[in-house]
């Protein structure tokens, strides 16, 4: 006969009043689970892209291109590179390739590049691109003859007419045509302003302030800059490879990238100059490596007026190869290859950003969307199941009896959480975070939106995780939000600590307590008579416990 368990020998010697009370309850079946929480709404898409065009004929089209010297004298190095190089001239293939070659873009993946440069920079709205063109299209496609492409950086060797071949000659090239007068003709947006209004007789394309900047001032070096604000209209280039490094994404948030060694040039009519450009810098103690930061180039002072073509030229030591070795590889790209993408865009201040994702304004592209309070309410109890153990060592008669308590224990677990945004320290007014966060904790979006609207190398991170996240991965947490707007008033740094239970109640914590000390010290007398033979006296030191 095996002896009885410790629980059964407290249960014997309680009573075995309690034990037959607790058999003679009848008990049902148990509760049906509840579901559970709805899948996060995605954010809603105001202008959606438009259906990709058919990919192009594949083609090859020998072209060459000539550049200036980088870093000739009294001209700084504008490759950002360490050794300049004298002008050269290269030669690439300007066709169409299906396995990434050639300077031709077609348009699914050209209309993925902007659709990524608006997802992780909401600040620049395209209104319209430049520098795509007609070519055939590929036969088998017969409903359309022609086909849209865009532009991508191709490698390049230095073309036999150069003379000498040169030692450190670019690897990459590209150049984009802009036929500015046929650009005008052709859009449907030239003659409207950035609220859709007709702009008046005589006013300049796409309501572009072309040769100067929209509103001028000096900074305290007396350098003339630009105080942009929204509605401003630019001509802005940027770049952005076609397929990211694996390294590459865990440093960076996606977005603008100049490739390495950027060298740009621009020709209008028969002149021609060099551009000077915020960008990566190749290191002295490891020339494989540049870093820094990549700023989008704005044209806009370059280009005084619409009536004269332009051309955009553009070589790079970064080197073009095969992607294939890639998990995530894209189909039809090479690793090192870049879009070129040359755009009239929109500025938008955070400010306003804000009103357009909380759909409180006209003009934006998404909107975030709302977590309601109950489904907040079942996310956080499949978050409780995730982020508490329960310990229990007593047998299986003990677990029938104390079910009813267990339930209560379950619904009485709580965690705190703070009410303040973990990047601006002060009280969150919109609560948001990531979609594919695993936390609950939420962050400011005015902050969020504020603190992201330079370059920097922390860009889009979350504010509690820091894992990269952009506008349209935010949610609107409806949970939060009902904490703020019954405990806003009372919330301050002192006082910002929330316990929450499993069941989505919630309390507002007691103020963070500092805890002062004062103790002192005296010094022994054999140091305190070093120092002349008197007695020093004692040292008060103040110490500051937080708990």
């Amino acid at each position: 006969v095996e002896a009885p368990s410790s629980s059964h020998q407290a249960t014997k010697q309680g009573g075995e009043g309690n034990k037959d009370r607790n058999r003679a309850v009848p008990r049902g079946p148990p509760p049906p689970p509840s579901p559970p929480a709805s899948p996060l709404p995605f954010a809603t898409l105001l202008n959606p892209p438009p259906a990709p065009k058919p990919k192009p004929k594949t083609f090859s089209a020998r072209s060459s291109l000539i550049f200036q010297a980088d870093g000739k004298p009294p001209n700084p190095i504008a490759s950002g590179s360490l050794n300049g190089r004298t002008s050269c001239v290269v030669s690439f293939d300007a066709g169409f390739h299906l396995d990434g070659s050639g300077s031709c873009l077609d348009d699914e993946l050209f209309s993925d590049v902007s659709e990524r440069l608006r997802t992780w920079d909401p600040y620049w709205k395209i209104v319209e691109v430049l520098g795509t063109r007609k070519i055939a299209a590929d036969p088998s496609q017969r409903a359309q003859k022609l086909t849209s492409v865009g532009t991508r950086t191709t490698p390049c060797v230095p073309s036999h007419q150069s003379g000498p071949v040169l030692l450190d000659h670019p690897s990459s090239c590209a150049s984009v045509y802009v036929d500015m007068p046929k650009e005008v003709l052709r859009s449907k947006f030239w003659k409207r302003d950035w609220s859709g209004k007709l702009l008046p007789p005589g006013y300049r394309p796409w309501g572009v302030r072309w040769g100067s900047l929209s509103h001028p001032y000096k900074d305290e070096r007396g350098k003339e800059r630009d105080r942009l604000q929204t509605g401003d209209r630019r001509l802005i280039v940027r770049t952005l490879p076609l397929q990211r490094h694996p390294k590459d994404t865990k440093k960076r948030a996606d977005g603008h990238l100049w490739p390495k060694g950027t060298f740009l040039q621009l020709k209008q009519g028969v002149s021609e100059q060099v551009l000077s450009i915020l960008q990566r810098k190749q290191q002295s103690h490891a020339h494989s490596e540049w870093k820094g930061m990549s700023h989008p180039l704005d044209l806009t002072l370059k280009v005084k007026s619409t009536n004269v073509p332009f051309e955009l030229k553009l070589c790079s030591k970064e080197i073009v190869e095969n992607s294939a070795n890639y998990v995530d590889a894209v189909n039809g790209t090479l690793m090192g290859s870049y879009a070129l993408h040359v755009a009239i865009c929109e500025y938008v201040a955070p400010d306003d950003l804000y009103d357009r994702l909380m759909g409180n304004a006209d003009g934006g592209d998404v909107t975030i969307p709302k977590i309601s309070l109950r489904s907040a309410r079942k996310m956080l109890k499949e978050y409780f199941s995730d982020q508490t153990v329960l310990i229990d060592d007593s047998d299986d008669e003990d677990k029938e009896a104390k079910s009813d308590e267990g339930k209560n224990v379950e619904d009485s677990k709580s965690l705190t959480f703070s009410l303040l945004c973990q990047i601006s320290k002060t009280a969150m007014q919109t609560p948001v975070r990531g979609r594919h966060c695993k936390h609950m904790q939420c962050m400011d979006l005015r902050n969020f939106l504020h603190a992201n609207m330079n370059v920097s190398g922390g860009r889009w991170r979350c504010g509690v995780c820091e894992d990269f996240v952009n506008v349209r991965d935010l949610v609107h947490c409806g949970l939060f939000q009902a904490m703020l707007n019954s405990l806003g008033s009372q919330v301050s740094g002192a006082r910002d600590r929330v316990s929450l239970r499993a069941d989505g109640n919630w309390k507002l914590m007691d103020e963070n307590r500092l805890r002062h000390n004062k103790r002192g010290r005296s010094l022994p007398s054999d140091t305190n008579n070093a120092n002349g033979g008197g007695t020093n006296p004692s040292i008060d030191t103040e110490v500051i416990e937080l708990i």
